[in-house]
């Protein structure tokens, strides 16, 4: 696909990024570099950032460290390299345990500690690889592995791979064919399918088990057969004179004129 020279590179969608050059590889930056990485919104929250279209990950970077911080859980690294630009990387530490506690919680697995080679102290050369991240509106590398430098020979490779890089890939967009994105297209959709089958299976599966156990709930024999007691009618209270008034029952009036024997 041929892109007008005015007008800004493509971003392809995530499912072309497997034929990218960048984003599969620790990519060597220079520190400069690195805070010039653009992030666009549609890839928010995946830690990928964008130098021109490329998209990258991972990055590898070089220089000295200049300042060292301590906090809790971590540890942060200041380095130069001599590109005009520093940047902080951090580094997870062991959690000690507080006081009373026997162990220290999940955090360090939470929380994967980095390789490092040995200890590191300032003015010592570091090749660290890593991810980028951003902590309040300034990119930070959180470190994966830390090597020493420890001749000007491994300097002048890291350097080399460095500029390798920027001139052959990242100076120049990356261009995907027509052919190459429908091919991708395809690909993912041919993906996407089952998944999604799965899931309508599951929506209608879940609707219908709903449906059926409401339909067994109204026609219980429980809710059917049960007939609420009727409200009894309120006792009337007598007053006195209607107990006076009232006839004794059992006893019949008669009128007339008997004798002892009622004859």
């Amino acid at each position: 696909m041929t892109t007008d020279a005015s007008s800004p590179p493509e971003l392809y969608p995530r499912y072309c990024f497997h034929l990218s050059p960048t984003i599969g590889q620790f990519c060597h930056l220079r520190i400069r570099d690195v805070h010039a990485l653009t992030s666009h919104p549609g890839y928010q929250g995946q830690q990928i950032f964008f130098y021109i279209n490329h998209p990258i990950k991972w990055v590898r970077v070089s220089g000295m460290v200049v300042a060292i911080d301590e906090f809790e859980g971590r540890r942060v690294y200041t380095i130069d390299d001599s590109s005009g630009s520093t940047i902080e990387c951090i580094a997870n530490v062991p959690i000690p345990p507080k006081p009373g506690q026997k162990e220290c919680d999940n955090d360090n697995e939470k929380h994967p500690l980095p390789v490092v080679d040995g200890d590191v102290d300032v003015g010592h050369i570091l090749d660290i690889k890593g991810s980028v991240r951003v902590y309040r509106h300034t990119k930070q590398i959180q470190a994966d592995k830390i090597s020493h430098l420890r001749s000007t020979d491994q300097e002048v490779q890291f350097w080399e791979k460095s500029m390798k890089l920027r001139d052959e890939v990242l100076d120049r967009p990356w261009v995907l064919s027509s052919r190459e994105l429908r091919r991708c297209r395809k690909d993912a959709e041919v993906q996407e399918k089952p998944r999604r089958t799965r899931l309508e299976k599951r929506t209608g599966l879940e609707k219908r088990t709903g449906l059926e156990k409401k339909e067994k709930q109204g026609s219980s024999p429980r809710a059917e057969s049960y007939n609420p007691p009727l409200p009894k009618p309120p006792r009337k209270r007598e007053t006195g004179l209607e107990r006076k008034t009232k006839k004794p029952a059992g006893i019949v009036p008669v009128s007339g004129n008997f004798d002892a024997l009622g004859l």
